[in-house]
């Protein structure tokens, strides 16, 4: 064992993503001890480039007849924007399960990839498959994503509802405010209007709840609104919802020009 992977064994993931992003000759698969637990932490950490190069080739090679190892190295490599090695990979992986089902996020990620190849149809009917079997929230909302991409409202309207249904997503707004988006952009605009109160009334919820409110989602959510409640005649009521966009994250400038034009307008 060379001195740079005696050292590399005791790295914390985090130091290695370090050494390999400095481009260090040492970066062999042979230096990850265990790359199925570097993998997932690496992944959960963001850190997917490092995954997809270092710990899934390293998993491939530790135990190269696991389905499962070709599955980590899929969706890391999927993630980085790799779509090569991860379509090899879930062919992979594929391969080997054989006759067996495959799992929820093997359907996951081909459904992924297919779309990236620009087979539609194909990627939503097997996003679809997935969420059946996992119950998922992370499924329902790649569901949603590609349905909408794809022209296929309803079906992404149904995903976003199943996402918010999940015990994750009762704890998100982004399935609801995706929903109420898309159906404002469909041209329901009541039923948009419904979808972004339901929206509001998420955030009061987890407020009330002790839970984690999104700054993100709450501005956009009552930015949206106001536009909306502008379209539908209700200016006072928009401005109200420009104001709580401003007041939650200051420097929001598009909550600040509407505010700027409603005052403009106004009689």
């Amino acid at each position: 064992m060379t001195a740079m992977n005696r050292v590399v064994r005791h790295l914390k993931p985090a130091a290695m993503v370090a050494l390999l992003l400095a481009g260090g000759a040492w970066a062999q698969t042979e230096a990850v001890v265990n790359p199925e637990a570097e993998l997932r932490e690496l992944m959960d950490r963001g850190f997917y480039n490092a995954a997809a190069q270092l710990a899934g080739p390293a998993w491939v090679a530790e135990d190269p007849t696991n389905p499962e190892a070709h599955l980590g190295l899929a969706q890391a490599a999927w993630l980085s924007g790799d779509l090569t090695t991860a379509r090899t990979a879930v062919n992979e992986a594929f391969s080997l399960l054989g006759d067996a089902s495959p799992p929820a996020a093997l359907l996951n990620v081909h459904g992924l990839l297919l779309n990236d190849e620009g087979q539609a149809d194909a990627a939503i009917d097997t996003l679809q498959r997935a969420f059946d079997a996992s119950g998922a929230y992370e499924h329902a909302m790649d569901l949603a994503r590609v349905a909408w991409l794809n022209g296929r409202y309803d079906t992404a309207l149904e995903a976003y509802a199943d996402a918010a249904g999940t015990p994750a997503g009762q704890l998100e707004a982004w399935p609801l405010l995706n929903r109420a988006r898309l159906l404002d952009a469909t041209g329901d605009p009541e039923a948009a209007l419904e979808a972004f109160r339901e929206t509001v009334a998420t955030f009061d919820r987890l407020e009330a709840n002790g839970g984690t409110v999104d700054v993100a989602a709450f501005v956009e959510a009552h930015y949206r609104m106001g536009q909306l409640l502008e379209r539908l005649g209700q200016p006072d009521a928009a401005r109200d919802a420009y104001l709580t966009a401003r007041r939650a994250l200051p420097t929001y400038s598009p909550a600040i020009s509407a505010l700027d034009a409603l005052r403009e307008s106004a009689p």
